[in-house]
């Protein structure tokens, strides 16, 4: 079987070091394959938005948990 793409939201991202991991991650399980393609993540600080943008590629949406709601999200 070829190699399936999942992908996935960093919550809390950070600086952005957990999902540069994922970004280079594959996984096997019963003979399927997957990597991971990353979407965007979400944190409060500033400065670790810009941190994980510059190390993943990716924009991290500056914003307080507490704002969030399930269409921000999606």
């Amino acid at each position: 079987m070829g190699m399936k793409t999942k992908t996935f939201v960093c919550c809390f991202g950070g600086g952005g070091g957990g999902a540069k991991g994922f970004q280079g991650a594959t996984a096997e399980l019963r003979g399927e394959e997957a990597s991971f393609e990353l979407l965007g993540s979400f944190d409060n600080d500033a400065y670790a938005c810009k941190a994980f943008e510059y190390f993943t590629g990716v924009p991290q949406i500056r914003i307080d948990a507490r704002e969030l709601t399930p269409a921000l999200v999606r």
